[in-house]
C-alpha cells in the first residue's frame, strides 16, 4: 500500500501531531501555574477573614458576654460568604454556625489572655466549601490548551511555509525546469533570503551548478559536432588536393621552352597552394583535439623554452631592433609537467609571436620569465608594444576571435587557456595602450620524489628543513650503498641528486651513469665547483649547486 501526500501534508500532518502535544503540556504547565498563584491568592483572603472576625470578638470572649459573641458569630456567618463558624473553650463551644467542612479549607486561630501566650483563651475556626463544577475545573486549562494551540500552530506553520516549505516547492519547480536547457535559468530566489538552512541553500547552488554543467556539455556538443563537419571537409580537401598538386608539379618540372618568368610563377603559385594544404591540416588539428590522441609524459619546462626562444631568435633574426629576453630562477630548470609537450610548445610558440607581432616596427623587447613557488610554476611574458584596447580584451579568449591579422584564425590564446586548463592552470592578460601587454600563466607543479646522496650530514640537514618546510617528499642517504639498498622501496618515478665527490673517493658522476642504466632518469649532479670543471655526460640531466632545489 502506498500514500502519496504532498510536501506541505507530508509536514503538516506530523508537525500538527507535535502540536498537539506541546499545547497540551504548556497548557497543563500554565493551567497548574495559574491554579497555584490563584489558591494562594484566596487563602490569603481567608486569612484575612479569620483575623478581622477573631479582632471583632476576642474583647467580648475575654469580657464574658458570650451573648454577645455568638450574635456576632452569627451576623458574621449571614454577611460573608463563610461556610462554618465555630469558637470554643476548653470547657465548652461558645458558638457555632452552618456545617462542618469535610472538603474545603479549614482555618483556626487560638486567641490567648497574655501576650507571653502562656494561658488560652479560646480557639476560632472558619471553613469554606470548595465546590468546582466541570466548568470551572477545566475551563482554565481548556482556554490555555486553545489559546496555546492556536498560537503554536500558526508560528510553526509561517516558519515551515516561509522557510522550508515555499523553498522546497521553488526548487522542486526549478529543478523540473532544468530539463529545458535552453529556456531554463539561474535561479537567484534563495539567495535574497535574510534567513537561510544550508541544505536548501546547496540545494539551490547544486541545482544551478547542474543547469550550467548542462548547458557547458550541450554546448560542448554542439560545437564537437560543427568542429567534426569542419574538420572533415578540411581534412578531406588537404588530402584531395595534394594527389593533383604533386601530378602538377611533376608536369612542371618537365616543361621545357618555357621562359623562366613564366616558370618561375607557375612554381611559386604551387608552392603557395601546397603552404595552404598543409597549414589547413594543421589548423584542424588545432581546431578539436582527441584526448586519445593526446600523447601525455613528463617534460622540463625549462628546456622547451630554451628550444623556443632559440628558434625564435633564428626566425626573428631579420628584425634587428627586436629583444627576445628570458629570466628565470636557477632551481626551476629542473621543474616537470605532465602533458603533451608538442602542444604546450605551439602554445608558448604562438604567445611569443603575439608579443613580437604587437611591436610597433617590430621593434622593442619581449620579456619571458619562469619562475615558481610551493604549488605553482609561472610563467610571464610580455612586450613593450601597443597594447590592447579595452573594448577587445574582454574578446581575446573566444574561439575565432582576431584582432585583424590577415592570417589569422582566432584559434591562439583560445587554444592556449583551453590548453593551460587542462593542467588545472589559469592565464590572465593585463595590457596598456601604447604601453605593452603581458600574460601571466600559472601551471600547478608536479608533485615529486626527491632523493638526495651526500656524505656531508649538514648538507643533508639543510635539504630536509627545506624540504619538510615545502611539504616535499624527501629522502636522503649519506652513500650509495645506503641508497641501493633502499631502491626497492623507492621505486623509479623519482629524481635524484648526487653529490660529485663522496666519500671513499667515489665519483658521483660515475655512480649516476649506472643508475641512468637502471631507469632513472632524472639525475642532477650536485656540487661547489664550476659547471666548467666537467666534461658533456648525457646521463646527467644538468650540473647544480648544492642549495635545496625548493628554495
Amino acid at each position: 500500500m502506498k500514500i502519496n501526500l504532498s510536501l506541505s501534508r507530508a509536514v503538516s500532518i506530523p508537525l500538527l501531531l507535535l502540536n498537539i502535544i506541546f499545547s497540551v503540556v504548556l497548557s497543563f504547565y500554565l493551567y497548574t501555574a495559574f491554579e497555584r498563584i490563584n489558591n494562594d491568592n484566596i487563602k490569603k483572603l481567608y486569612n484575612e477573614n479569620l483575623n478581622l472576625f477573631s479582632s471583632l470578638v476576642s474583647q467580648d470572649i475575654i469580657m464574658g458576654q458570650y451573648a454577645s459573641v455568638e450574635k456576632k458569630c452569627n451576623q458574621y456567618f449571614d454577611q460573608n460568604s463563610v461556610n462554618y463558624i465555630q469558637i470554643l473553650t476548653d470547657e465548652f463551644i461558645i458558638c457555632k454556625s452552618g456545617t462542618e467542612v469535610s472538603n474545603g479549607e479549614v482555618l483556626k486561630k487560638t486567641l490567648f489572655f497574655d501576650e507571653q501566650k502562656k494561658e488560652v483563651l479560646a480557639e476560632i475556626v472558619l471553613g469554606y466549601h470548595v465546590k468546582k463544577g466541570f466548568i470551572s475545573e477545566t475551563g482554565p486549562l481548556l482556554v490555555f490548551l486553545g489559546i496555546s494551540f492556536v498560537i503554536l500552530t500558526f508560528v510553526t506553520n509561517h516558519y515551515l511555509i516561509r522557510i522550508v516549505i515555499r523553498p522546497l516547492q521553488k526548487v522542486t519547480k526549478s529543478l523540473s525546469g532544468v530539463v529545458n536547457v535552453e529556456q531554463a535559468k539561474e535561479d537567484i530566489y534563495y539567495r535574497d533570503q535574510i534567513l537561510q538552512i544550508d541544505e536548501l541553500k546547496s540545494l539551490f547552488e547544486n541545482r544551478n551548478e547542474l543547469l550550467f554543467q548542462l548547458k557547458s556539455y550541450q554546448d560542448e556538443q554542439i560545437k564537437n559536432a560543427e568542429n567534426k563537419i569542419v574538420v572533415e571537409v578540411a581534412r578531406q580537401v588537404a588530402h584531395d588536393i595534394r594527389s593533383p598538386l604533386a601530378a602538377l608539379d611533376m608536369a612542371v618540372n618537365e616543361l621545357k621552352g618555357l621562359e623562366s618568368g613564366r616558370f618561375n610563377l607557375i612554381k611559386t603559385a604551387l608552392e603557395r597552394i601546397r603552404s595552404i594544404a598543409n597549414n589547413m591540416h594543421q589548423k584542424t588539428r588545432e581546431l578539436v583535439f582527441s584526448e586519445s590522441e593526446v600523447s601525455l609524459s613528463k617534460f622540463i619546462v625549462h628546456d622547451l623554452l630554451v628550444d623556443i626562444i632559440e628558434e625564435k631568435k633564428l626566425e626573428f633574426m631579420s628584425l634587428t631592433d627586436l629583444e627576445i629576453e628570458y629570466e628565470h630562477n636557477n632551481f626551476v630548470e629542473t621543474e616537470l609537467l605532465l602533458g603533451d609537450s608538442s602542444e604546450y610548445k605551439r602554445v608558448f610558440s604562438n604567445i611569443i609571436n603575439n608579443s613580437v607581432e604587437a611591436l610597433k616596427e617590430a621593434k622593442g623587447k619581449v620579456s619571458i620569465k619562469l619562475d615558481f613557488d610551493e604549488r605553482f610554476l609561472y610563467l610571464n611574458i610580455s612586450d613593450s608594444g601597443q597594447g590592447i584596447s579595452e573594448d577587445k580584451m574582454s574578446k581575446i579568449f573566444e574561439k575565432n576571435y582576431t584582432s585583424g591579422k590577415d592570417n589569422g584564425t582566432g584559434l591562439g590564446l583560445h587554444y592556449a587557456r583551453e590548453i593551460i586548463s587542462k593542467s588545472g592552470g589559469n592565464i590572465f592578460v593585463s595590457s596598456v595602450v601604447d604601453e605593452g601587454t603581458q600574460l601571466s600563466i600559472s601551471i600547478p607543479r608536479l608533485k615529486k620524489k626527491y632523493v638526495l646522496i651526500d656524505d656531508d650530514e649538514l648538507i643533508r640537514l639543510t635539504w630536509e628543513s627545506a624540504a619538510k618546510s615545502k611539504s616535499v617528499e624527501f629522502y636522503s642517504f649519506s652513500s650509495c650503498i645506503d641508497f641501493e639498498k633502499s631502491l626497492d622501496s623507492l621505486g623509479s618515478d623519482f629524481t635524484l641528486y648526487i653529490d660529485s665527490s663522496l666519500s671513499d673517493d667515489v665519483k658521483g658522476e660515475i655512480k649516476a651513469k649506472e643508475y641512468f642504466e637502471l631507469g632513472i632518469s632524472e639525475i642532477y649532479l650536485t656540487t661547489g665547483f664550476e659547471k666548467s670543471s666537467f666534461e658533456q655526460m648525457s646521463w646527467i640531466k644538468r650540473i647544480v649547486p648544492k642549495d635545496p632545489p625548493w628554495v
